[in-house]
């Protein structure tokens, strides 16, 4: 039988200190401090999450690489709460012509996103993607193996930063801001050529 053990019994308690500052030397990116670095379980993060969501004020920035039917109704009702509160949400998903809906249920994909849209949600199709990643107000950043929007079963674990030098970097190495640009209210989800659907496309995955 296999023994539990805390993480932070294994990494040391050292290991947050460790991780900002190898975080920091990425392409230069300076990261000053972590006020705040949390490591969650799947039993601890959405009552951490959602408090999160109520807190938001800004810009809510979303990844996900699956939408579960059981998960999903118990995160929806925060991302339209948001909406009534005015916040930016950017959900950014695979398009329903990936191959992995094709195995699932493509038609409650379209469900979903239609009612996302029509909340104001920015919906980014995003092929390849297999973030969970988490942005908060440019301020509280969650990265980890736990999909937010299809989590039930599985054992997971979420990073909750409380730092804007995080969240930032995380940003920039993303490109979030310009691709938030790109899909804004002035320039829509369409392609000003052929005015077809905008997808924006996993380049590393377009040479394997």
């Amino acid at each position: 039988r296999a023994e539990k053990r805390k993480a932070t019994d294994i990494l040391g308690e050292g290991f947050r200190e460790r991780l900002a500052k190898t975080v920091s030397g990425v392409k230069g990116w300076d990261v000053r401090t972590v006020e705040k670095a949390v490591l969650l379980t799947e039993v601890e993060f959405y009552a951490s999450f959602t408090a999160d969501l109520m807190a938001a004020t800004k810009r809510v920035v979303l990844y996900t690489a699956f939408i579960g039917k059981t998960r999903w109704p118990t995160v929806v009702p925060y991302i339209a709460l948001l909406r009534e509160r005015g916040v930016d949400v950017f959900l950014l998903h695979k398009p329903l012509t990936d191959p992995e809906w094709g195995r699932g249920d493509r038609e409650f994909g379209k469900n979903v996103f239609h009612s996302l849209s029509r909340l104001g949600v920015k919906l980014i199709p995003m092929s390849g993607v297999h973030a969970k990643t988490i942005v908060i107000d440019s301020k509280i950043l969650y990265e980890g193996s736990l999909n937010w929007a299809s989590q039930t079963s599985s054992y997971e674990h979420m990073w909750r930063f409380d730092s804007p030098d995080m969240a930032r970097l995380v940003e920039k190495m993303l490109q979030l801001d310009p691709i938030a640009q790109a899909f804004g209210e002035d320039a829509g989800d369409r392609c000003p050529n052929c005015g077809g659907p905008l997808i924006l496309i996993n380049q590393a995955q377009q040479k394997r």
